[in-house]
């Protein structure tokens, strides 16, 4: 069987010794929206360039690179963006796409916004190919640190008034269907790979099985903050699939080729690097999956 090698970089930024750090870390340069749009949005773009170089043979054009944000980078400090500020992101994100190689894909990490007419939050994992249009799909699945208040963890000073009462109790997975956030897309193919996107808690309660109509995708997605490598995700992988985990826990982040009951046959070694970007110590997880041609 002919093989062929796509690249993966993952984005950290901590390695979070503080469990209950999730927030300040992968979200470090968020600053209040919208003055601090296009200073957080050059902070993303900055990096999005950077995890395309350090590879072996990035002057091959025909080469894909696939490069992976962890969940909430795009969220502002202080919670949620209105709707018109998503609007305002969702511009910059379809400028960055415009301006990137058509060889490499994007999964920008995830938005949190409130809706047009308040009251429900939506928290989209935002992705697309160089060249192309700006898609979404929607986090189902909410632990209980999800909504947030004034930048704080909402478990730690009570939910938001506007949170329904399903959402107040202290459960560690609550269903959103009181909020299935809009954005069908749950696959984009790629390098003539199907892919599959989830966001945290969506990939630990297997939800992508559902949503691929049983045609099982070659490479798994994962945008996280908080979330590991899970074994014994079925119905969704071929027999040579592989599960890339970006998580802002940065020794969470891994790629695992997985056979078709979703174990792990081999882990892939990643090459880390720091460096600078935007004034941000920001570090980078590098390696190769091979795939069949």
């Amino acid at each position: 069987m002919a093989m062929k090698n796509i690249n993966v970089a993952v984005l950290v930024q901590n390695t979070h010794a503080n469990p209950n750090d999730y927030y300040g870390a992968p979200r470090a340069t968020m600053v209040a929206p919208p003055a601090g749009i296009p200073n957080n949005i050059a902070f993303i773009s900055n990096c999005i360039a950077a995890a395309q170089t350090g590879f072996r043979n990035t002057s091959d054009p025909t080469l894909g690179t696939i490069v992976v944000l962890p969940e909430f980078i795009l969220q502002p400090q202080e919670g949620a963006y209105t709707a018109a500020q998503r609007t305002i992101v969702e511009g910059h994100l379809g400028t960055i796409l415009a301006n990137t190689p058509t060889n490499v894909l994007v999964v920008f990490g995830t938005i949190v916004n409130e809706s047009a007419a308040g009251g429900q939050f939506y928290n989209d994992l935002m992705y697309g190919i160089g060249g192309g249009a700006l898609q979404h799909t929607g986090k189902l699945n909410l632990s209980n640190i999800d909504l947030i208040h004034d930048g704080t963890i909402a478990t730690t000073i009570g939910w938001d008034a506007a949170a329904p009462a399903i959402l107040k109790q202290n459960t560690a997975i609550v269903p959103l269907q009181w909020n299935q956030s809009p954005g069908p897309n749950h696959t984009i193919n790629f390098q003539g790979k199907r892919i599959g996107l989830s966001v945290c808690l969506d990939y630990a309660a297997n939800l992508l099985a559902t949503r691929i109509g049983g045609n099982p995708v070659d490479i798994h997605v994962v945008s996280s903050c908080g979330m590991q490598y899970v074994d014994g995700q079925t119905g969704i992988y071929n027999d040579t699939a592989k599960v890339i985990v970006c998580d802002a826990f940065g020794e969470w982040s891994s790629v695992n080729q997985v056979n078709q009951a979703g174990q792990s046959k081999q882990k892939s070694s990643m090459l880390t690097t720091e460096s600078q970007i935007s004034g941000v110590a920001t570090k980078i997880r590098r390696t190769q999956i091979l795939v069949p041609a």
